[in-house]
């Protein structure tokens, strides 16, 4: 049996992982996989890869060019999820007082460079807007951004719109408008090392995953499963899968390059780097 340890979000994208997983499909490939759930998103699981706390990451397309452009030794095996992002842009309650200009603005992160810091970055790109690195906080995690936010209304943070749903109808947060990502929004990642030694394991997960992705939308109920797993209204449920597509197929240079000019122009990559460099190849 071959362990591998893979992290991800708490989010409703990683649920057929964890079907493969609850199901035994991995475990009757010989593959021991064990799965660590990160609230803190791509930049805390960045550190697990360079620390080597962790095999394998379901990390932000983002996130992952500027993990290897900082030198952590990765190797995208493929694309996870090929739709946009949907990132909510939310403040606190603001008890009908408008919301500050972006440009004068708190903005509430995870971390440097999480989703919810290089998001904002080119948020601000796409606005017109330089962001100062004076303007972010660090918050660690959705429930810090709660807190935070119920002292300073005024902060922006982003999130993943239906994760955030429940707060914004609680009253908690108060969504001012959403914007997508302009490139797949997950890739599967590996450690480098490991993924140099275990091309047949690789191999043999992917094959597995393919067979989940592709069947899950017609998994019966499997929206009643979401709604209960992640406390989703139903409703929205559905309005997420019908935005969402997985993706079984490798992460293309093309795709790359569109993402690193964008990083480059923002100062979130020193140098370009060569994709072929970092997209996994068996053969």
């Amino acid at each position: 049996m071959k362990k591998v340890r893979i992290t991800g979000v708490p989010e409703h994208f990683n649920y057929p992982f964890h079907l493969a997983i609850q199901e035994g499909a991995f475990e009757a490939a010989g593959i021991e996989l064990h799965w660590t759930d990160v609230p803190e998103g791509t930049g805390r699981m960045t550190d697990m890869l360079r620390e080597g706390e962790t095999d394998m990451a379901l990390m932000l397309t983002e996130g992952t060019l500027r993990a290897a452009g900082m030198g952590v030794p990765l190797k995208i095996i493929q694309v996870y999820v090929q739709s946009p992002l949907l990132w909510g842009v939310h403040t606190g309650l603001l008890q009908d007082e408008p919301a500050p200009p972006l440009s004068e603005a708190q903005i509430a992160i995870s971390r440097f460079g999480s989703g919810s810091h290089l998001m904002a970055k080119v948020m601000g790109l796409q606005q017109g807007i330089e962001l100062k690195k004076e303007q972010f906080v660090i918050v660690q995690h959705l429930s810090g951004a709660l807190e935070y936010l119920k002292e300073q209304p005024g902060t922006y943070f982003m999130w993943e719109h239906f994760t955030t749903n429940p707060y914004v109808e609680q009253g908690l947060l108060e969504r001012q408008y959403d914007f997508p990502t302009p490139w797949p929004c997950f890739l599967w990642v590996a450690q480098k090392e490991h993924a140099d030694k275990n091309a047949g394991v690789i191999s043999s997960m992917q094959r597995i995953l393919s067979r989940y992705t592709e069947e899950f939308k017609s998994i019966p109920s499997i929206e009643h499963s979401l709604a209960n797993a992640y406390g989703l209204e139903l409703e929205q449920v559905q309005k997420w899968l019908s935005l969402t597509e997985w993706s079984q197929s490798a992460f293309q240079p093309t795709e790359w390059n569109k993402v690193q000019d964008i990083l480059l122009s923002l100062d979130v990559l020193d140098k370009p780097m060569i994709a072929e460099d970092y997209i996994w190849n068996p053969t």
